[in-house]
């Protein structure tokens, strides 16, 4: 009975049940891959705030309105959010790619439905928009995590510096310097702007909050930790930051493990998103109207919607779940 409702229905109102499917789908996924990350991040905030009281400070409460308004909008804003994001992905130019990634997903998603899928505009163009976006966040989200891969192989080193710093008899603001101007991006720019900010008047705590808030890295947090500890109570901050060196090199000994142990998985996605297309072409080359019904006939393309579709779910779940989270 549904084969029949679904073979009287017209051409456009099955394919645009399709897409919001699909679309619905994606959402749902998205929704759920995004609750981790924000369990994450409410337990950081929850860590640092233990240490980093949210209080406002003299000196904020005595400070002009357009400041506090430029606060609120750095905190809420959409040109902060933006800003954010290019920070984490390394800067403006680390998101020269995924923009370029996402502007040319959009006219191609937006040809194929129109020319192979026969599709109208009311389909093509929230189609293109919503794999324009999908595209973009993806490529975005991969630059982000490159940049933090690459501030984590650095920050054994930059801690090691500071230790011997510390026992040197160096102020960690000075040693923050000289990482600063010593070790590379996306490491060294960081410290450099903690010190400018120290030398510019601000206690060294909210300097390191805000730090933390923009690198948002557990291990970059547990150094925040450290230091902040340090200065509120003593200790032996050389040994501290010694131990927490060697944690974080541990750390990534086991991702480099956790990633050998997934990589059949992230291959058999990749299998699985290219194996319908080198079969496809394939099919192609050896009988041409054995694959045309897919483009010629109505039936056909709403299986090779369904299909694209589910491949590309089948895909997203594998990739998420051998991706490691650090």
């Amino acid at each position: 009975m549904m084969l029949d409702a679904a073979a009287q229905a017209s051409p456009g109102t099955l394919a645009l049940a399709i897409l919001l499917l699909l679309v619905a789908g994606t959402a749902l996924l998205g929704a759920a891959f995004r609750s981790g990350s924000d369990t994450e991040a409410t337990r950081r905030d929850a860590r640092l705030r233990l240490i980093l009281p949210a209080e406002v400070t003299e000196e904020a409460a005595s400070a002009p309105v357009e400041e506090i308004a430029n606060a609120v909008d750095e905190r809420w804003g959409f040109k902060a959010r933006a800003e954010q994001i290019a920070v984490r992905a390394g800067g403006w130019p680390a998101l020269r790619i995924p923009l370029a990634v996402g502007l040319g997903a959009a006219p191609v998603t937006w040809g194929a439905s129109h020319f192979i899928f026969m599709a109208d505009n009311v389909i093509g163009f929230p189609a293109a928009l919503a794999a324009g976006a999908f595209m973009t966040w993806q490529q975005v989200q991969g630059a982000i995590r490159k940049n933090k891969l690459a501030f984590l192989d650095l920050l054994p080193e930059s801690i090691d510096l500071i230790v011997r710093a510390a026992q040197a008899g160096i102020p960690v603001t000075d040693a923050m310097a000289v990482i600063g101007r010593e070790i590379p991006a996306p490491v060294g720019p960081e410290f450099a702007e903690i010190s400018h900010m120290v030398q510019m008047g601000v206690d060294l705590r909210d300097a390191l909050h805000a730090a933390a808030e923009r690198v948002a890295m557990g291990d970059f947090d547990c150094f925040v930790v450290s230091i902040v500890i340090q200065r509120e109570t003593g200790g032996q901050l050389s040994e501290t930051l010694q131990n927490l060196a060697g944690i974080i090199r541990r750390r990534k000994e086991t991702r480099a493990k956790a990633r050998v142990l997934t990589a059949e998985g992230r291959l058999a996605a990749k299998v699985m998103a290219g194996l319908p297309a080198v079969a496809g072409g394939i099919l192609a080359l050896f009988d041409p109207s054995y694959i045309s019904v897919l483009f010629t006939e109505t039936t056909g393309r709403h299986m090779l919607i369904l299909a694209i579709g589910l491949a590309t779910a089948g895909y997203l779940v594998i990739n998420r779940l051998t991706k490691a989270d650090f």
